[in-house]
């Protein structure tokens, strides 16, 4: 199976990088470790983008590769995933990233503005962020790919290879 060499050699090259924590960190928690943030009324973004994204996010649960354990995808224990989970389900939650030194490296970095136009045309990064099934989106990827690798992972991710697991190793590339 494709999908298991894949993982296999992401394992081999970033295996002694891996961050192996004894339970994931809950979502806003590794955010404000990274960065201090403002969260933003819903309003701020527009339905054409919204709609879109929620269902980006609730598709990728989906289309999870077949090695990954679908189940383990889902970062809510009381959520199992054979229970019907819709797309209603997904709560979006907006937030700015404050510009500060926490934030520096992302503001200096390249990042996606063309939504500046919501934030009254400043360049801003924002976040978009689902505490309920654990699913973030940024217009950053500097900031994604450390979000992932400080969310970190479990030994259960690793021997099972979870969708978390895959998340975390597409931190290193």
């Amino acid at each position: 199976m494709e999908n298991n060499k894949q993982v296999k050699r992401m394992l081999e090259k970033n295996g002694s990088k891996l961050n192996i924590k004894e339970s994931i960190t809950d979502p806003i928690d590794v955010v404000l470790k990274l960065v201090d943030v403002k969260k933003c009324s819903k309003e701020i973004m527009p339905e054409f983008y919204l709609k879109p994204k929620t269902e980006q996010m609730y598709y990728s649960i989906r289309n999870i590769p077949e090695n990954i354990k679908r189940e383990a995808f889902l970062l809510n224990p009381l959520l199992e995933f054979e229970k019907k989970v819709g797309i209603e389900d997904i709560d979006l939650n907006i937030y700015e990233v404050l510009i500060n030194e926490k934030s520096r490296k992302y503001y200096l970095s390249d990042f996606e503005d063309s939504y500046m136009l919501f934030f009254k045309n400043r360049k801003v990064i924002y976040i978009v962020l689902d505490t309920y099934l654990g699913l973030a989106d940024t217009n950053s990827d500097l900031f994604l790919k450390e979000y992932y690798y400080a969310r970190g992972i479990t030994k259960k991710d690793l021997e099972e290879q979870t969708f978390n697991l895959w998340e975390h190793l597409t931190s290193f590339d």
